[in-house]
């Protein structure tokens, strides 16, 4: 998926969901002894983990340090105008940028571990 944007709501909304598995899931393991068919503790951490991730994904998105592409999925990609809140990709001017900067940062971090190293 290139170009477009993402719906934001429907972002959140997977999110959502993805709490509401897992709530479901730990009610589930706290309530019967455990047998094979009730849900697996790494089935709970999988979920708290794509929650996790992708939260941190949308701080980044929210604070303009990410290319919204990096998130767009087929449930948040936005078709029409609902009149919610949509978050554009970058342009290439924009990403060339973002490299750039990136780059400048990581040549900077370099030659300080090197300074500190000849200590």
């Amino acid at each position: 998926m290139s170009g477009g944007a993402i719906e934001l709501a429907d972002e959140l909304l997977a999110i959502r969901r993805c709490v509401d598995a897992l709530h479901h899931l730990a009610e589930l393991a706290a309530a019967m002894p455990r047998v094979d068919d009730t849900p697996s503790p790494s089935v709970v951490c999988a979920l708290a983990e794509v929650i996790s991730a992708r939260l941190r994904l949308i701080e980044k998105l929210v604070r303009g340090s990410i290319d919204p592409v990096l998130l767009m999925t087929p449930h948040n990609h936005a078709i029409g105008d609902d009149g919610g809140l949509r978050l554009g990709v970058w342009d290439s001017t924009r990403r060339k940028a973002e490299a750039e900067r990136v780059l400048r940062s990581l040549e900077f971090e370099r030659r300080a571990l090197r300074r500190r190293r000849r200590r």
